[in-house]
């Protein structure tokens, strides 16, 4: 798999044809780690990747697109 994205993945512990894929997308502020702490407690047969948003916040935070607070 080829994402332009930094990316965690789980792979399903039984692989099929039609292994349904999970998709986490973070909040504002967070990044690919946050969602993944719980990839366990999802379903098995699940491709369960988790992107890091493109817009660098520093300190380990991420955005999708950029918030101006005025």
């Amino acid at each position: 798999m080829q994402l332009s994205l930094h990316y965690l993945i789980r792979e399903p512990k039984v692989k099929s044809d039609k292994n349904p894929l999970l998709l986490l997308l973070h909040g504002y502020g967070s990044n690919e780690q946050d969602l993944f702490s719980f990839e366990e407690a999802l379903p098995d047969n699940c491709y369960v990747v988790s992107a890091r948003a493109p817009f660098d916040l520093q300190y380990g935070s991420y955005a999708w697109y950029a918030i101006n607070f005025d």
